[in-house]
């Protein structure tokens, strides 16, 4: 997400290992006989050809034709494909992106820890009308590490590129993970296969859901001012990663492709070829393993993707010099005025062309889109700080005049909604939230539909859903994607492009707004609204945003359903010392944008 706090870095200390988790994993990998070498492509930016593993079944063929997507599946091809998505990132109450298992819920070990998260969503997602989901990481060793006397740099587990085994097997050995030399105490957690997930995603080609794998890179990958001998680090790490990944899997039927960082661009990076020369190199060890598959980046919905390359010679933009399959972007706004969305792809890399005079156009999903659930409720224990927008309607970002922002003096403050909190500590502290999930809509618009049900426990049909008006926003947004669905046979200049997307995101996750292991368990809203004297200049005012339903953009509440903690409380750890889940999986309640999503993709007929 773009608005507020900004995805945990991969690359993060590792915050502790317990003894009872360490007693689960007693193998230690043997130093390799020979150090991995650097990997490097050839003059031209490729990789020599380098097979990924068989897959016993059928294969999946993924091609980007001109501005659509095409998938091959037993010699019948199927295009254009639009991609009916949602980001599946199961996190538990209590879990983080910045702790283990940092995002790749998605892996087996011998204690297939993960499985039940998957047992419980996939059935439902398919009986939504699903058809792809987006991850953010996929492992094979986490990227944080305990802190480590052989290890003071701030790299982490990448400074160990050279000795971790990478070797891609297809039914891999017991759990063996890697130490730190001389200090066998001091582990970066392996994660097995993920062959099994897939598996399950595939579903044996009934009603399968496609995969993109999410390839997790840090911005000091990018980043100019990170040091040469970290990025060197980094670089290697990331780059045995991604050949690892798409050695395993890129033959696996269920694999779309593999997603190649998340929202890495900003004003200072994407004016840089280092920015793109990175994402084309690791764009080109995942297609020297999984030439069949699609690959791509996620950036903002802002203007930078398309930015001029400043020390490139010639000042070529960006798309001239992206050599991805696809272009995501991750839309928050309505995408349709002039100069949004549409607009600025059109213009940027459809109409595109390099200095060869060859066409710059790909096809086009959306990395991410969506809205919160909650608006704010004034408390008096909690609420001191100058709300910063007038009250309007919800969804007024569709209206073609919509207000312009501005902070509140003192006077105005009130409800509805009432005005920010002093921020997620204080909610923690006081065991509360201004934050209240939004109501259903009176005319029973979003009732629970029947065949829904088996899906969610405790929600009989008919009952109306809370949240209406982030239904309204979703389906919105949805139909007026449809008017840019790609058709093949369309002229480029008939701005025919969008080949769908991913709603951010099927359940809520505590942990964005503040991330200690204190808030971890609450549900809160993000930052905290704090004005200096002399409102409205020098304010930073938290999750206030014009552009979502109650005004406000609270990044733990964007889930399609909300979560209680089973059999356990919300502060117990996640994961048990025997290695399964403490407790159960999270319970998810659905909110009214399971029906609109559900209406949208036809699982509910419509």
């Amino acid at each position: 997400m773009k608005f507020l706090l900004r995805r945990v870095p991969a690359i993060l200390a590792y915050l502790a290992a317990t003894a009872p988790a360490l007693a689960n994993f007693p193998n230690c990998q043997p130093p390799l006989a020979a150090p991995n070498p650097a990997l490097a492509p050839d003059a031209g930016g490729h990789y020599a050809p380098d097979p990924a593993l068989p897959y016993p079944g059928p294969h999946t063929v993924w091609r980007a034709n001109g501005l659509a997507i095409e998938r091959t599946l037993n010699g019948a091809t199927e295009t254009p494909f639009i991609v009916h998505g949602v980001n599946y990132e199961p996190t538990q109450i209590g879990g983080s992106a910045s702790i283990s298992p940092y995002n790749d819920l998605f892996y087996t070990t011998d204690t297939k820890l993960w499985q039940p998260l998957w047992a419980r969503d996939l059935p439902a997602l398919r009986a939504i009308g699903v058809n792809a989901i987006r991850t953010y990481s996929f492992w094979k060793f986490e990227p944080g590490f305990a802190a480590a006397p052989q290890n003071p740099a701030p790299t982490g587990v990448a400074a160990f590129w050279p000795q971790l085994d990478f070797t891609p097997i297809a039914d891999p050995p017991a759990d063996r993970q890697f130490c730190v030399p001389g200090q066998p105490g001091i582990y970066a957690f392996e994660h097995r296969t993920h062959r099994d997930f897939l598996d399950r995603l595939w579903n044996n080609g009934k009603n399968p859901i496609q995969a993109w794998i999410g390839i997790s890179l840090p911005p000091q990958l990018v980043d100019p001012a990170t040091p040469a001998a970290d990025r060197a680090q980094y670089l290697q790490f990331y780059r045995y990663t991604a050949r690892w990944l798409a050695k395993m899997y890129g033959n696996h039927p269920a694999v779309m492709g593999f997603v190649i960082g998340n929202e890495l661009d900003t004003g200072a990076t994407t004016r840089t070829k280092l920015f793109w020369q990175t994402l084309n190199d690791i764009g080109q060890i995942v297609k020297a393993s999984a030439p069949d598959k699609l690959t791509l980046s996620a950036f903002r919905d802002t203007p930078d993707f398309a930015a001029t390359v400043t020390d490139a010679p010639n000042h070529p933009t960006g798309p001239q010099l992206y050599n991805l399959d696809a272009w995501a972007l991750n839309p928050y706004t309505n995408p349709a005025p002039q100069g949004n969305l549409f607009e600025r792809y059109q213009h940027a890399v459809v109409q595109c062309r390099r200095a060869d005079k060859t066409s710059c156009a790909k096809p086009l999903l959306f990395g991410e889109y969506g809205v919160p659930a909650d608006t704010h409720v004034g408390d008096s224990n909690l609420s001191t700080g100058a709300y910063p927008l007038p009250w309007v309607a919800p969804n007024f970002v569709w209206h073609s005049n919509p207000p312009n922002a501005r902070c509140l003096a003192s006077n105005e403050l009130g409800p509805p909604p009432g005005p920010g909190g002093k921020g997620p500590q204080a909610e923690a502290a006081a065991n509360a939230s201004i934050a209240a999930e939004m109501p259903a809509d009176p005319n029973h618009i979003y009732d629970m539909p029947a065949q829904l049900t088996p899906f969610f426990n405790g929600v009989t049909a008919k009952t109306p859903l809370p949240a209406a008006a982030q239904a309204d926003w979703i389906a919105n947004f949805l139909r007026v994607a449809a008017q840019y669905q790609v058709e093949p046979s369309a002229p480029p200049s008939a701005h025919k492009f969008n080949s769908g997307g991913f709603v951010f995101e099927w359940r809520d996750e505590f942990w964005k707004s503040n991330d200690t292991p204190a808030s971890r368990a609450h549900h809160t809203i993000s930052g905290a609204d704090q004005c200096a004297p002399g409102c409205p200049t020098n304010c930073n005012t938290g999750g206030a945003n014009i552009v979502f339903p109650g005004g406000w953009a609270d990044e733990e509440w964007f889930g399609l359903t909300s979560a209680t903690p089973t059999n356990r409380n919300a502060t117990d750890p996640v994961v048990a010392p025997n290695g399964q889940l403490t407790g159960a999986p999270d319970t998810l309640y659905p909110r009214a944008a399971v029906v609109a999503l559900c209406r949208a993709f036809g699982g509910c007929g419509e």
